[in-house]
C-alpha cells in the first residue's frame, strides 16, 4: 500500500512532489484507519470498516456502500480518497459521493480521477467549480475522457464561445455523465429549425443545459407542446417554457392545472399565464395553494386577477407578499394613500418598496414600519 511513499523517499529519481503529497495523505489515511481495531467495528468487512473510521460513515451506510462494492478494498478507497483530499475536496463532499457513487472506490486514480480533474482544471475550471461539478453528479468519474467528456465541452464551447461559460454550463447540468454529443446536436438542430434565436438557445445552454443533454424522444414532445402553445420562437419565454415543460411530469402539469381550475382560472387563462410566467407552473402545489388562499381569502382579491400577472404567485409568502400588503392594507386603512393595484407595490425591489411606502411614514407613523417589519421577521431598515 506504501510502496509509492518509500520510492518517492528512497528512489534514484528526485520525488515528485504531487506524487509524494498523495502518497503522504494515503499514509494518514490508511493509519486512520489502522488506529482503531477491526473487532471494534460493528460491520463486517475492511472497506466498511474503513469508511467508519477515516470518513465517519456510520455502521449501516457503510455496510450499505461496501455491499454495493465488494471489490474494493481499504488500500484503493484510501488512494481515492487522497486524490479528493488533495484537490480540496471536503471530507463531508467525499463522503457525499461515496454514497452517491459507491463504484468510485474502485476507480483508479491515476487514470480515472485525477485525469479529469486536471482537464477541468486546464479548462480554466476553479477548485470550487470542480467539487460543485463532481459532488453535483459523480458518475462524471467514469466517463471516457478522450471518447466523452472532450467532445462534449468541446460542443458546448462551441456554442458558448467561452471556457468560462462553458464550465458553468457544467456546474449547472446534474446529467453530464449522460451526455451524448449526438443527442445535442439533434436537439440543437430541432431548436434551429423552430426558429429558434441563437441567443436563446446559448440562453438555455447556459442556464438550464439539462435540456439540450435530453433523450431526444422526450426533448421533441416537449418542443411540439411548446410549439402548439404558439409562443413566438423569436423570445426567450420559448425556452423556458421548454425547461419548464422538460422538467415537469405530465400527472403534476395537471395538479397544476387542477389547483388553477378550483380557484376559477379556466384553461385559456392558465396558459396564458404559463405563456408569461414559465415559472409559475414550478411552484409546489401546496405553496401554490397557501398564496392563493391569502390573496383570496385574506386579501379579499380575485383569483382570476393572478392570472394576468402570474408573476407575482412566485414571491415568496413569508418574505415578501405577506408583509408588503399587511403594511399597504394598514396605509390604505388609515387614508393615508389611495387604493393601489397589488402589480403596482408587489414587485418593487426591497428597497424602493421601503422607500415608497415605509419610510415616508417612519416618523409620524411608526406602525406601519411596525407592521411591516414584524411581518418580516425583522426589527427595522438593515
Amino acid at each position: 500500500m506504501l510502496n509509492c511513499l518509500r520510492k518517492a523517499l528512497i528512489g534514484r529519481n528526485p520525488p515528485n512532489p504531487q506524487r509524494l503529497d498523495l502518497c503522504l495523505t494515503q499514509k494518514k489515511l490508511f493509519i486512520s484507519y489502522e488506529s482503531k481495531p477491526i473487532s471494534t467495528c460493528p460491520v463486517g468487512s475492511l472497506t466498511a470498516h474503513y469508511l467508519v473510521s477515516a470518513l465517519g460513515f456510520t455502521p449501516e451506510s457503510a455496510l450499505s456502500v461496501s455491499r454495493s462494492v465488494p471489490s474494493a478494498d481499504p488500500g484503493k478507497a484510501a488512494e481515492v480518497i487522497g486524490v479528493f483530499d488533495q484537490s480540496g475536496f471536503s471530507r463531508a463532499q467525499i463522503t457525499r459521493i461515496v454514497m452517491r457513487f459507491p463504484r468510485v472506490l474502485t476507480l483508479k486514480p491515476g487514470r480515472t480521477i485525477r485525469p479529469k480533474i486536471e482537464f477541468l482544471r486546464a479548462r480554466g475550471a476553479s477548485e470550487a467549480d470542480v467539487v460543485n461539478i463532481i459532488c453535483g453528479c459523480p458518475w462524471f468519474l467514469r466517463r471516457s475522457l478522450e471518447g466523452h467528456i472532450t467532445p462534449a465541452f468541446d460542443m458546448i464551447n462551441r456554442c458558448l464561445k467561452s471556457d468560462s461559460q462553458t464550465i458553468l454550463s457544467m456546474r449547472r447540468c446534474d446529467n453530464v455523465s449522460f451526455w451524448t454529443v449526438s443527442a445535442f446536436v439533434r436537439n440543437l438542430n430541432a431548436l434551429q429549425a423552430a426558429g429558434v434565436h441563437d441567443n436563446s438557445i446559448r440562453f438555455l445552454l447556459r442556464n438550464y443545459p439539462n435540456c439540450l443533454w435530453a433523450y431526444s424522444r422526450k426533448f421533441d414532445r416537449n418542443l411540439e407542446r411548446v410549439k402548439s402553445m404558439g409562443c413566438d420562437p423569436l423570445k426567450v419565454k420559448f425556452v423556458l417554457m421548454l425547461h419548464v415543460l422538460m422538467g415537469l411530469a405530465q400527472s403534476t402539469w395537471e395538479k397544476k392545472v387542477s389547483i388553477f381550475r378550483r380557484w376559477g382560472w379556466s384553461a385559456e387563462e392558465t396558459l396564458q399565464a404559463f405563456m408569461k410566467a414559465p415559472n409559475c407552473m414550478m411552484i409546489s402545489e401546496v405553496k401554490l395553494t397557501a398564496v392563493m388562499e391569502f390573496f383570496v381569502n385574506e386579501m379579499g382579491l380575485e383569483a382570476t386577477y393572478f392570472a394576468s400577472y402570474p408573476l407575482i404567485i412566485s414571491y415568496s409568502l413569508k418574505n415578501r407578499i405577506i408583509p408588503r400588503c399587511k403594511a399597504v392594507e394598514a396605509l390604505v386603512s388609515k387614508k393615508l394613500i389611495k387604493p393601489v393595484p397589488i402589480i403596482s407595490y408587489i414587485t418593487l425591489p426591497d428597497i424602493s418598496f421601503v422607500e415608497k411606502f415605509i419610510s415616508p411614514y417612519s416618523e409620524e407613523h411608526p406602525f406601519v414600519q411596525k407592521i411591516y417589519f414584524e411581518k418580516l421577521g425583522k426589527h427595522s431598515i438593515a
